[in-house]
């Protein structure tokens, strides 16, 4: 390409500059001239407000959107032309950042595909400030795999209700007017089955939520649809067509991503001429100017690709895969150079107060804003699938869900059987006349009912009690009668069994359920044994009390492990019914 201007172009560069000379905001210059990343912030006025009033001066001389037709609020300008303005524009061009996703992604798509009465009813709006628009794909299941998506439309009548939610939305939150795409058919593989709409902002059941950046700013939002509905004159494309419309957005909207972000080149070589180092200036150590070599190709690479991109569009082509080639390497320069500078830093890269660091902060202000810009607009990994599948010519990436239906794409992995817990239940005294024997079987059979799967064994014989009985079980319920088999002077060598098989039990991660109805229950000869209950065990595990309920037990069938435990007879008891949990053991969470 000859990157001279021709007679007609430097025409047109004299007539810009010299319109932007008599009529730019010279009061805002310094403030715009400073580095920036993100949305600009302005000490003496509101960002929206000047941005506006500029972008409305433009319109009403003919310099907004100068590429857009006249019809559409711009001036029928060449690609070329185009850029000559940006460069002459300069700074003045920071205003436009605001109007960016609407006048570079939405008003092309809306040209391409709304009804001529809403070209001319909307587009002029948006080319000269007086609208802002946004664009509303990102979900929180489907980033750069859009077609993920999961915001419905159904259609009713003549109109469309949606639901949903959608996510990091750029300038929603000031935004009048947005384009939406939706999920109208899920029958259909997710790349079909989708439509696009535009909307009103202010539309009821639409609810706008900010969300705060790691670097102070709040660019981004969530946004919730609640039964909104939309005519279908605002439908864009055909229904289930939506895919195909998103590309020309996705397609501009990398291109204006890549072509506008900051990489941060020309304020590195400023800062490292003025840095000293140890030894010296920065930009004279050799390690530091062989990052700036590598950065000013890289950003003479990037110029070049969008110059080809306009002469594309000069052609009138629609903007291709290729153009997610610039927002690939700029996003993942600016973070790289942010890098590097804190580093130089040394510790005071740490620090982000404008008056205390190096450079006013620029550079921490970068790098705590790079990851959304690498995110934004396609991740890393899906920008080079689509370099290397539609520029390369390579094979696709293996795809399982492509010609699956929506509804039936798995959403979470399958759940895991679950594996039947075994409960062993114990007591003393099977004939006991007491409440005991019933609020044991009633605490089994909730212990059932919360784990869904399990199998039981009621015991009453004290020789069933021991490790390798223990070991085959997960659950351990024991019964308010079992207090004396635990401290039984006439039987010191089985009550030390006894008491280790317990603890050994516990201390394996498994469940112990104790029942009774009081703390008195676990007694001997009238005599509480749950201190030494409490202590034994406690110094391993801590106990609460539940609440107490008042239960009326009625067991009545005859395949019940529990009825058949009690002689195949139906019984019904009526007490309060206590339950201690194990919480915590050495560190470790766990509950029965």
């Amino acid at each position: 390409m000859n990157f001279d201007d021709t007679p007609q172009e430097a025409a047109f560069r004299a007539e810009a500059r010299a319109w932007i000379e008599a009529n730019a905001p010279r009061h805002l210059e310094k403030e715009l001239s400073e580095p920036s990343v993100g949305r600009i912030k302005l000490r003496s006025g509101d960002i929206l407000t000047e941005s506006k009033k500029w972008q409305k001066k433009k319109a009403e001389a003919g310099w907004a959107c100068l590429h857009w037709p006249k019809e559409y609020g711009g001036r029928g300008a060449s690609p070329i032309e185009r850029v000559i303005w940006q460069q002459e524009e300069g700074v003045f061009l920071k205003l436009e950042s605001v109007f960016l996703i609407g006048q570079g992604m939405c008003g092309p798509t809306m040209m391409a595909y709304a009804g001529e009465a809403d070209k001319k009813k909307y587009l002029p709006k948006l080319a000269s400030g007086e609208n802002i628009w946004c664009q509303l794909f990102s979900e929180p299941a489907a980033g750069s795999d859009v077609a993920g998506l999961r915001t419905r439309a159904e259609k009713q009548g003549d109109d469309w209700i949606i639901n949903g939610q959608k996510v990091w939305t750029t300038g929603a939150h000031f935004s009048d007017y947005g384009i939406v795409i939706t999920r109208t058919d899920p029958t259909q593989p997710k790349h079909k089955g989708l439509t696009m709409f535009f909307l009103d902002m202010k539309s009821p059941g639409v609810v706008v939520k900010p969300i705060k950046q790691a670097n102070g700013q709040a660019e981004f939002n969530e946004v919730f649809f609640n039964d909104v509905r939309i005519p279908d004159s605002q439908r864009l494309g055909k229904v289930n067509d939506g895919w195909n419309v998103s590309l020309t957005t996705l397609m501009n909207e990398r291109m204006s991503i890549g072509a506008r972000i900051v990489t941060g080149v020309p304020e590195m070589f400023e800062f490292c001429s003025k840095l000293m180092l140890e030894d010296g200036p920065a930009i004279e150590d050799r390690n530091v100017r062989s990052k700036l070599a590598q950065w000013a190709v890289k950003a003479s690479g990037l110029k070049y690709t969008s110059y080809r991109s306009i002469s594309a569009l000069s052609r009138g082509e629609r903007p291709g895969p290729e153009n997610s080639i610039g927002k690939l390497v700029s996003a993942s320069m600016l973070q790289g150079i942010a890098m590097f500078a804190l580093d130089l830093q040394g510790a005071a890269g740490v620090l982000n107060e404008k008056d205390a660091v190096e450079a006013a902060g620029q550079f921490q202000s970068m790098l705590l804003r790079s990851p959304a810009t690498r995110v934004e607009g396609g991740t890393d990994e899906i920008l080079r699938n689509i370099i290397a599948e539609r520029v390369l010519g390579l094979p696709g990436d293996i795809r399982v869900d492509k010609d699956v239906p929506f509804d039936a794409i798995p959403t979470k992995a399958p759940a895991t059987p679950k594996k039947p817990r075994k409960v062993f239940v114990y007591a003393v005294a099977k004939g006991w006349v007491h409440s005991s024997i019933p609020i044991t079987a009633f605490t089994v059979d909730q212990i059932g009912k919360q784990t869904g799967a399990w199998s039981t064994r009621i015991s009453f014989n004290e020789s069933d009690f021991t490790a390798e009985t223990l070991a085959q079980y997960d659950v351990l319920v024991l019964d308010n009668t079992t207090g004396s088999f635990l401290d039984n002077p006439d039987d010191p060598e089985g009550t030390a069994a006894r008491r280790k098989a317990l603890l050994d039990f516990v201390r394996g991660g498994k469940g112990l359920v104790l029942t009774h109805a009081g703390t008195d229950s676990y007694h001997r000869g009238g005599q509480s044994l749950w201190p030494e209950y409490n202590k034994m065990i406690g110094g391993h595990f801590k106990f609460h009390w539940l609440t107490p309920q008042k239960v009326t037990l009625k067991i009545d069938d005859p395949k019940s492990p529990l009825t058949a435990a009690f002689g195949g007879q139906p019984f019904s008891v009526h007490d309060e019914v206590y339950t201690y949990a194990r919480t915590r053991s050495r560190g470790r969470t766990s509950t029965s």
